[in-house]
């Protein structure tokens, strides 16, 4: 008894340290009776009996998470105290009781769906004899569930018309319309996607707005087929009508989903493509296990959906090199050899169109590089953290930093979550001499590094921990036409008022509802995923080959922990988060 009010009160001490509670608030009281009430009761099959008893799995996960969320509320755990003791007793108290809260609710969910009936692979092939899967693909399914999501994007585009333009949109509209030259800071595919589009409509109408409309048109079309497309993906495997329901809600149930399908930027096509991709590795993987052969459906779509993922975003071809070598990989050791064969020529196929249309087709049509200094944001990030601190710096050093720029621009404009300043440090500074003197910069990065090794290592969590910690983005949806310097305006027929409520509803809408905002943010959707892996890897060895399915986005959450720009920027990994329903129900399926 002893130890279960031990536990119960560590979680409640928790709740009330890092929620800000009184601690005379009644509230707490109510929910150190429920906690000891849950610990104690047989339904919940509590692991406190003779001490406490842990299991690997949800052991593991637990402590994963405790350590993402010490590095989330490290400036709540000691409790506002002067006191170093007790900032440290704070800290362990509070640590000990969120760690046994995940440990709990980890081993319910783990309970919950290792005790449901479970159809394992054996029993739900993928494709029959006749290369189909439980169901026929049904073209009229896939065109309804598509169908009800463009139905649900219409009304914000008419609100937005005609549609969502940022910083980022009139860019590349700039190079659209010849104002500016061709620059592959945004990736040149998807400038050629906005121009063919804006092109067509502009040709048709002579309105500048209605060519951007047309191509925001185009994308909620391009999103809806993709988000159908998984939908019947799922249905082909025995998906319920209840799951498809599910599924749709999941798209549609978050304004941010809507928002960014009316809004020109390359980060929504790109994670379209990522969805699509990602439900084609994990159809491919089954059916090289149960049939040893894939469908032409599947082989399209993979070089397809590949090729835009690697032109879409510079990120996605990093994320795509690895993919694949992971798929190898683990085709070598099943010794599956048609399948490695397959992935083999697939991706050889679809990294020879990148590096053709990257490289020489770029080149001869002038698309210049970006700066180099928008490859390294990381790096700079923390060279700038130890000048911003006046860290340990030897004089050549400074010098080798002075020659880049006047070093006093770190000290006044470092922004901890976001490199911009110390891009543009760089940018208006001499970055050619930078590029050029690559090898040495990099001896200077290093020096400081081992010299200043808490700086480097705050800069780096500073500008990377909304994508794995639960914080909430800084940068989440826009709507309408932003300002700008091409005297567009939004031309939504409805009246100002009301087009800016509706706007400000679903903007605020994440904010205001607890729970429901956790799938707002990027690094919660991660944790979520670490959730997923755990529920695959506790069961039975048949289901694990579903971890197949996480790489894709894993992989793209990687690549921007290495070379993030901004701190908590939700389309930075809106792959993830557009992925969850699917995630989920291949998950728990």
């Amino acid at each position: 008894m002893a130890l279960d009010l031990i536990v119960a009160y560590l979680i409640v001490f928790a709740a009330f340290n890092l929620g800000r509670f009184e601690s005379s608030d009644i509230c707490l009281g109510a929910l150190f009776i429920l906690i000891y009430s849950l610990i104690k009761s047989k339904i919940n099959n509590s692991p406190i009996k003779n001490g406490l008893e842990f299991k690997k799995i949800p052991l593991i996960l637990s402590l994963i998470l405790t350590a993402l969320y010490w590095i989330y509320s490290a400036d709540r755990l000691g409790g506002g105290m002067s006191s170093r003791l007790f900032v440290f007793c704070y800290g362990v108290l509070s640590l000990a009781g969120v760690f046994l809260l995940f440990y709990f609710a980890a081993s319910k969910i783990l309970d919950w769906t290792g005790s449901r009936p479970e159809r394992t692979e054996l029993e739900i092939p993928l494709l029959d004899e006749e290369g189909y899967g439980i169901r026929r693909f049904g073209v009229h399914r896939w065109l309804i569930f598509s169908g009800i999501i463009f139905a649900c994007l219409l009304p914000l585009f008419i609100n937005n018309f005609p549609g969502t333009m940022t910083v980022d949109s009139f860019d590349q509209l700039e190079q659209v319309t010849g104002v500016t030259p061709y620059v592959d800071h945004h990736p040149w595919a998807h400038t050629l996607l906005i121009s063919l589009f804006y092109n067509m409509g502009r040709a048709i109408s002579g309105s500048s707005y209605v060519g951007i409309a047309t191509y925001v048109f185009a994308q909620m079309i391009i999103m809806s087929l993709s988000m159908g497309y998984v939908i019947e993906c799922m249905t082909e495997l025995g998906l319920s009508r209840r799951g498809q329901a599910l599924m749709i809600l999941g798209y549609l149930g978050y304004p941010y989903n809507l928002a960014y399908a009316i809004t020109i930027w390359k980060d929504v096509i790109f994670a379209a493509m990522v969805l699509v991709f990602t439900m084609t590795v994990y159809r491919t993987y089954r059916s090289a296990t149960y049939l040893r052969k894939q469908s032409v459906r599947d082989g399209v779509l993979f070089v397809v959906s590949g090729t835009f993922m690697c032109l879409l975003r510079h990120n996605g071809l990093y994320a795509f090199i690895l993919t694949m070598a992971i798929m190898i990989i683990i085709d070598v050791r099943r010794k599956i050899k048609p399948q490695i064969r397959y992935n083999v020529l697939a991706s050889a196929l679809v990294l020879a169109v990148t590096f053709a249309f990257n490289g020489p087709i770029q080149s001869a049509f002038g698309v210049e590089k970006v700066d180099f200094a928008h490859n390294i944001p990381i790096p700079l990030q923390q060279v700038a953290r130890v000048v911003h601190n006046h860290g340990d710096i030897s004089p050549r050093d400074m010098e080798m930093i002075e020659r880049i720029n006047v070093s006093s621009y770190l000290v006044q404009h470092y922004e901890p979550g976001g490199a911009d300043p110390t891009m543009q440090w760089v940018v208006y500074g001499d970055s050619e001499y930078l590029e050029a003197h690559k090898l040495e910069y990099l001896g200077l990065w290093i020096r400081l590094g081992f010299k200043n090794p808490h700086a480097y290592f705050d800069a780096y969590v500073d500008q990377t921990r909304g994508y794995y910690t639960t914080m909430y983005p800084e940068q989440t949806e826009y709507y309408g036409i932003l300002p700008n310097n091409m005297g567009l305006a939004p031309q939504s027929p409805i009246p100002v008022k009301i087009r800016f409520k509706i706007n400000e509803i679903l903007n605020k809408l994440g904010g205001m509802l607890p729970v429901y905002g956790i799938l707002y943010s990027p690094g919660a959707c991660l944790q979520l995923v670490l959730l997923g892996i755990a529920i695959i890897l506790n069961k039975r060895d048949q289901a694990r080959g579903k971890l197949v399915v996480y790489v894709p986005v894993l992989t793209l959450v990687l690549t921007v922990l290495i070379a993030t720009p901004l701190c908590a920027d939700l389309r930075y990994a809106y792959p993830l988060v557009l992925g969850m329903p699917t995630l989920i129900a291949i998950t728990l399926t």
